[in-house]
């Protein structure tokens, strides 16, 4: 069996799991040859978790008494994107909020376009942190304004903001990251691009073909999974803010040797929904899902397995 992805370059981008090729209409013409091809790795076994490939991950479980990490944070800005910095240990991080979840001092909601830069904010949430620079931190439950400040008071995040700033404006091709909360855990895990066309610019454009299934159907063990039993709700945070995404899902089914692809059943397209640099979408165990971003630069493909947890 053969697998690939072809991505529409439209505001709201489909993915046809089937076809051979990945190519953005706006990137067609700088591309000599399609990128994505038939999978030629043999993968004979069940992907392996993310700790034994060595992967960035963050895994913790969550005793009642040990919900609710609160810390403080000043607000300034990376680009359009906001950024937290940790008053106590001056770390730097890309918060996700969920809806609801942002509130003035006086209680009332509020959207993340109004933090203001030198705001001080009480963030509630797992205390897990992504393992990248800046770190992200996609279990926050709450965070709530307790001063406004000024800019003048993140003056002396300048060069940090500059900094990163520059980094968002690099030619590297974005990884992401995907969160999602059990009942005994909260999970992170690290998806680097599986596919991409990019084009940055003064260069020439790039391109790695997607080679995710065996001939036979079994996802590839450098992918990671994710272990759960039941729905769960995930979301996906991008290094760069993408202009749209596209998640699709396959069914798997256990074989002798792991987990393959149901062939019986066609590729479906998942409801998602983009904020910024994090994408909002459920997920079911025995699936494969391909996450597709579109950036100004090109579109990226990202991979990952949800089975149940081991026995």
């Amino acid at each position: 069996m053969k697998y690939g992805s072809r991505i529409e370059d439209d505001r709201r981008p489909r993915v046809r799991v089937r076809a051979l090729w990945l190519a953005a209409a706006a990137m067609a013409a700088l591309m000599a040859t399609g990128i994505l091809a038939g999978c030629a790795a043999d993968a004979s076994q069940e992907a392996a978790p993310a700790q034994e490939q060595g992967r960035a991950m963050s895994q913790q479980a969550l005793p009642e008494e040990e919900v609710g990490d609160v810390s403080q944070a000043m607000v300034v800005m990376a680009g359009d994107q906001p950024l937290f910095v940790n008053t106590a240990t001056e770390a730097p991080y890309y918060p996700t909020i969920p809806d609801g979840a942002l509130t003035d001092a006086d209680g009332n909601a509020i959207a993340p376009s109004q933090l203001e830069v030198g705001n001080i904010v009480e963030v509630t949430g797992n205390g897990i942190m992504l393992e990248s620079y800046p770190g992200q931190y996609p279990g926050i439950t709450a965070v709530r304004v307790l001063e406004k400040g000024s800019p003048t008071d993140a003056a002396k995040y300048n060069d940090l903001v500059e900094q990163l700033s520059a980094q968002s404006d690099s030619s590297a091709v974005p990884f992401a990251s995907i969160g999602y909360r059990t009942d005994l855990a909260d999970t992170s895990l690290l998806l680097e691009p599986a596919a991409y066309t990019w084009q940055s610019e003064g260069a020439q454009a790039e391109t790695k073909e997607l080679d995710i299934l065996s001939a036979s159907g079994q996802p590839s063990e450098s992918l990671n999974d994710a272990r759960i039993s039941d729905t769960v709700d995930a979301a996906v945070l991008f290094d760069m803010v993408p202009t749209g995404v596209a998640v699709t899902r396959m069914p798997l089914v256990a074989t002798s040797n792991g987990h393959a692809v149901d062939s019986s059943v066609q590729e479906e397209a998942v409801q998602v929904s983009l904020n910024g640099p994090e994408a909002h979408f459920s997920m079911v165990p025995d699936s494969l899902y391909v996450v597709t971003a579109t950036y100004d630069a090109g579109q990226v493909v990202y991979a990952f397995v949800a089975l149940p947890p081991r026995q």
